[in-house]
């Protein structure tokens, strides 16, 4: 029993060494596929949107959020990180038209300035 809590510290004290020792992840391609998904939520009027933004030279995931949208209010989540390359922002806004219409916009920023856009209107 003792064995255990001396080498837990121990294992707190060497994972911080070779996680700073890790190159930061790849710069994103810059190639995106975008799915998104939409199902009714229990409030009348709103939905529960998700979408998977992933990259598609290496398969990767940049972003998956899930949100409620409510009609007439713009649900946005954004997902931001550094890699090599600087920083990086994946942005997904889900707008509640009516009760059958909702819309979605999609925008991929590196450094501040956006690099790929994509919006849709989806009729349910």
């Amino acid at each position: 029993m003792r064995i255990g809590r001396l080498a837990s510290p121990f294992v707190l004290v060497v994972l911080p060494a070779l996680a700073s020792a890790a190159e930061p992840p790849a710069r994103p391609s810059g190639q995106f596929a975008l799915e998104v998904a939409f199902s009714r939520a229990a409030e009348p009027g709103a939905y529960v949107c998700t979408a998977k933004v992933t990259d598609i030279a290496d398969g990767r995931v940049l972003a998956q959020p899930r949100v409620t949208a409510r009609a007439g209010e713009p649900a946005v989540t954004h997902s931001g990180f550094s890699a090599a390359g600087g920083s990086h922002d994946v942005a997904v806004t889900f707008t509640v038209r009516s009760e059958h219409e909702v819309a979605y916009q999609f925008a991929y920023s590196r450094n501040g300035k956006v690099v790929s856009a994509q919006s849709a209107t989806v009729k349910l």
